[in-house]
């Protein structure tokens, strides 16, 4: 995605283009193979710091065979219509291209006599928040050729269309991995031009390179249209021989099994899949006047697949002797003295010191911090001891079930939302916890060498601002992509009754420390006018949805305690929706059929617009966790 908006002369604009980019290079890193189509990408995806490990698999693209005979692809050949081939973007060349189109329109050789046609074959984009089909028909109508606008051709219309007489495309790519487009042109015999510009010149033959290839300006795109316009021009080959790269492709996924390497652990990490001891855990469990909710959590222990080491309970100051007398009937009843559980109370200090306290009693190799309104899944224990054996990870987290109510969830229901944490994204952890829920793993070393929470008294987010540290002093966080935890939602927690700048400014501490204070205004503003956005100035309860999207959301989880009424419900509901489309549909043929048919023209060509899909050629059958870096099309 940055690599697209480099040239598409666009920015990151919101924190689903942040993300958007962290998932594309975790995805390259976590792969067991990594394929490119272009040397130039491989040597992109590094340049950028992509930490890939292994070697990238790199493979020219599977090239369909043309069913135009051979004699038929060669010599020169006059030509009358220019094509510029792609989607109508910055990045694909299109304003280059209208640029050097102007030059060419006041050129008096390429006026004389000239019947000469400039067609635009692609599917229209943005341009500026501005349609490219309307900057196209602005421009053209100072050009005295005829211009044609073809936004909706299919991939084999499009193919045809070039493949008729008199036609050449014209590609003026500012940047690219392995076009389509050109690849297409050499499979298909269709004369082009091409920019000489990323994997482009890794599809085209040597020795065609200076005769088909320009540098990326507009004057000299021009001279190069002068030229064809007046001498012709000729297909050009392929780099490599299509039936050795299909065999090459065959034998690469024979041994792919061979190649792939199970649990393979990213850059820093260890494995020892054979080691029988598996890493001793400690439950750091925190308290404050819900012995209820303690009893849950506690409970959710016991019916672990896996024991902890221990479990520390602190509790931090609860009020009044009836909570100190139910704390100790808590303990007998859990057996903490048979089990080697303890019960540490200390003054109210707030959740930050509380945790610390426990962490300084723990004596296992890992600290797991659990909140006593948390419920932990019977399978949490041995989920993160397993990946902790496996990964090395300083830190990891896991997804979380969010449930409402004062009861504790059974092991079938369904959660009333799902949180998923992507992991330790520099750029995008400054407006988001990307990192997880403070219920999470913890290498007890590493904790004490950080020094543990901050202890801000009244004050949020200690587990965001801790992961951030742990991030920026380079230890390893990683995420377990399944939920392993209940959390409990209330609008008298925490996180919704402290004061919400206190909160981000509090996870925004170890970004700032980093930087000279004068730079410390421009990270508040950021931060403040995402908050802003998100309508959370000011609000310190839950941000609420519109009353029918609650109320419906309240009837569907009522109806998912009663399974045959919910299915009945969903199914009535799925048919009357099919009924309702299909009634629309009837509706609107009947209203062209009321028109009468639509007349055919230029007017037609330049506005219908049809989706179509982008599939151009066949691919490789790729096996599960692979990354492609993938060609384009227009």
């Amino acid at each position: 995605m940055s690599w697209v908006r480099q040239v598409n002369e666009s920015l990151a604009r919101n924190e689903a283009d942040l993300e958007g980019d962290f998932l594309e290079r975790r995805s390259a890193e976590l792969s067991d193979v990594v394929w490119s189509p272009s040397h130039y990408m491989a040597h992109w995806v590094r340049e950028h710091g992509w930490n890939l490990s292994d070697a990238i698999h790199v493979q020219p693209l599977v090239v369909p065979k043309s069913e135009r005979p051979v004699a038929d692809a060669e010599g020169m050949r006059f030509v009358q219509e220019i094509v510029f081939f792609g989607r109508q973007e910055v990045r694909k060349g299109i304003l280059l291209f209208l640029a050097a189109i102007d030059r060419l329109a006041q050129s008096p050789v390429a006026l004389r006599g000239s019947s000469l046609r400039v067609t635009i074959l692609g599917k229209p984009t943005k341009i500026h928040d501005k349609n490219s089909g309307e900057i196209v028909r602005e421009r053209g109508k100072r050009w005295p050729f005829d211009l044609r606008i073809l936004p909706d051709r299919s991939y084999e219309e499009a193919i045809d269309y070039l493949q008729g007489e008199g036609r050449m495309a014209v590609i003026p790519s500012l940047i690219e991995n392995y076009p389509n487009t050109v690849l297409e042109c050499l499979a298909y015999h269709v004369p082009f031009l091409a920019s000489r510009v990323g994997g482009i010149p890794e599809q085209i033959a040597r020795e065609e390179l200076e005769r088909v290839c320009f540098e990326p300006k507009p004057q000299i795109l021009a001279e190069r249209l002068l030229r064809v316009l007046s001498d012709g021009h000729a297909p050009a080959r392929l780099a490599f021989d299509r039936d050795a790269n299909e065999a090459a492709w065959v034998h690469w996924h024979e041994q792919l099994p061979d190649r792939v390497v199970p649990s393979r652990v990213p850059p820093g990490g260890t494995i020892n899949p054979h080691s029988a001891a598996d890493p001793t855990i400690s439950v750091c469990l925190v308290h404050y006047n819900r012995p209820r909710y303690l009893r849950q959590a506690l409970r959710s222990i016991v019916d672990q697949d896996c024991a902890p080491l221990e479990v520390i309970v602190v509790d931090d100051g609860s009020p009044g002797e009836d909570i100190g007398r139910e704390l100790e009937h808590i303990g007998r009843e859990f057996d903490f003295a048979r089990r080697g559980w303890r019960l540490v109370r200390q003054e109210n200090r707030y959740l930050g010191a509380a945790r610390n306290r426990a962490a300084a009693e723990a004596r296992g190799d890992y600290l797991l911090f659990m909140d006593d309104d948390n419920v932990a899944k019977p399978q949490e224990i041995a989920t993160f001891a397993r990946v902790a054996r496996h990964s090395g990870a300083d830190v990891i987290t896991c997804l979380r079930d969010n449930f409402q109510g004062s009861e504790a969830p059974w092991f079938h229901d369904q959660p009333a939302s799902r949180w998923l944490f992507t992991g330790a994204n520099p750029a995008l952890s400054v407006l988001l916890n990307t990192f997880g829920d403070a219920n999470a793993l913890y290498r007890r070393a590493a904790f004490l060498e950080v020094g543990g929470f901050t202890e801000d008294y009244g004050v949020g987010h200690e587990d965001w601002e801790l992961f951030t540290r742990f991030m920026l002093r380079g230890y390893r966080l990683t995420v377990i992509p399944e939920p392993l935890f209940w959390y409990r939602m209330s609008p008298d927690s925490m996180v919704n009754t402290t004061f919400v700048r206190a909160n981000y400014m509090r996870s925004l501490r170890p970004h700032l420390e980093m930087f000279p204070r004068p730079y410390h205004p421009l990270f508040e503003m950021i931060l403040g006018q995402t908050l802003e956005r998100r309508e959370l100035i000011g609000v310190h309860g839950w941000s609420t949805h519109p009353m029918r999207y609650r109320v419906v959301d309240a009837l569907n989880a009522l109806l998912k305690r009663m399974p045959l009424v919910h299915r009945s419900v969903k199914t009535s509901a799925r048919i009357a929706f099919r009924a309702g489309r299909a009634l629309i549909k009837a509706a609107t043929r009947d209203r062209r059929k009321e028109r009468g048919p639509m007349k055919s023209g230029r007017a037609d060509l330049e506005t219908k617009q049809v989706r179509r899909d982008g599939s151009s050629m066949p691919r490789p059958t790729a096996p599960s966790r692979i990354f492609v870096a993938k060609g384009e099309r227009p």
